[in-house]
């Protein structure tokens, strides 16, 4: 089964606390690679990174040389790797490790199975990730030689809209593509290897990071811009929500009146009304916010509280979140 990228991140941070090595299979643009580089990161390890489509076997097993040791022996060494060890511990990235001709592929696998480059042993404590498409996406993956996968824990990742939008929160990704997400999940995963543009989270990551600037520009810019990232019909199905946002009702009179004020009915619009409340909810106002979560369908509701919560988490020690949580414990992600 496909791992959820947050269950993907636990599998990694057990495999580095054992510095075992692991190989990541996932559909372009789901974001194996950016969780591979943050926990190796977050471990503070050195990260090497290599890519192995466009690799030669002497990148990765180095080219002999010859080298006297201090006593006048003449030894043969292979410094690919060596030169980055030091008391700090060491993550060598093998990403699209799939993608390597079979002599490339051949060549990094004692460096999975042994952590041995030619006869040069890495310290024991170094962690060896690889990272790869899978063949049916037609990325220029190749099957691997079948000691290679034999040498690892193989596991495949897979697209899941809830655990990418905390982390366009965190990230500081617009409201508008938050919404439209929820609203839409199934175009920002839309990729079918026979067309020549797709939409992947890497792509809308790249329009929410330059969201500001894109809606500066002309409607036919803009939209040509995101159509060249996503596709014609996920651009203008995004743009015709964005304009959803201009008809929000408003935020202050949602303070002043919350068991008032009209909740809209048509989805769009209710899902960019919820991310609205929540970017705006604190532990001094989420006691008048959480009823309008009462009015609102349960799942775009816990929606709308769990966002609220990733924004400020101020707001998970006060009476009115705790009351909410208690009713919501069989829903809360």
């Amino acid at each position: 089964a496909a791992l959820r990228p947050v269950d993907l991140e636990e599998t990694l941070r057990f495999h580095e606390s054992l510095a075992e090595p692991i190989i990541v299979l996932g559909p372009p643009g789901v974001g194996e690679s950016e969780i591979v580089r943050q926990v190796a990161a977050s471990a503070d390890r050195t990260v090497v990174y290599l890519d192995l489509s466009s690799a030669d076997p002497t990148d990765v097993g180095g080219i002999p040389f010859p080298l006297r040791t201090e006593d006048g022996t003449l030894i043969v060494e292979r410094a690919v790797f060596k030169k980055f060890v030091t008391d700090k511990k060491l993550a060598i990235f093998v990403d699209e490790t799939f993608q390597g001709s079979p002599a490339v592929m051949n060549s990094v696998a004692p460096l999975f199975l042994e952590k041995r480059l030619g006869d040069y042993f890495l310290p024991a404590d170094t962690w060896i990730i690889g990272a790869s498409n899978r063949q049916q996406d037609k990325a220029g993956t190749s099957r691997p030689p079948s000691h290679l996968p034999n040498r690892v824990t193989l596991v495949e990742t897979a697209f899941h809209v809830d655990d990418l939008r905390m982390h366009w929160i965190d990230r500081g990704i617009p409201d508008q593509l938050l919404g439209f997400a929820k609203y839409s999940p199934d175009s920002i995963f839309d990729f079918d290897a026979n067309r020549f543009v797709n939409a992947t989270p890497r792509q809308w990551t790249w329009i929410g990071e330059n969201f500001t600037q894109l809606m500066q520009l002309s409607p036919m810019s803009r939209m040509a811009i995101i159509g060249g990232r996503v596709g014609e019909g996920n651009a203008a199905k995004f743009v015709g929500f964005c304009k959803v946002f201009d008809s929000l009702p408003s935020i202050d009179e949602a303070l002043m009146n919350p068991t008032t004020i009209p909740i809209p009915e048509p989805l769009d619009i209710r899902y960019a009304f919820a991310v609205a409340i929540s970017a705006c909810m604190t532990p001094d106002n989420i006691d008048r916010l959480v009823k309008i979560e009462e009015r609102m369908p349960r799942n775009i509701g816990v929606m709308m509280m769990n966002d609220a919560k990733r924004r400020n988490k101020g707001i998970t020690s006060t009476k009115a979140f705790r009351d909410w949580a208690v009713r919501n414990a069989s829903v809360m992600m």
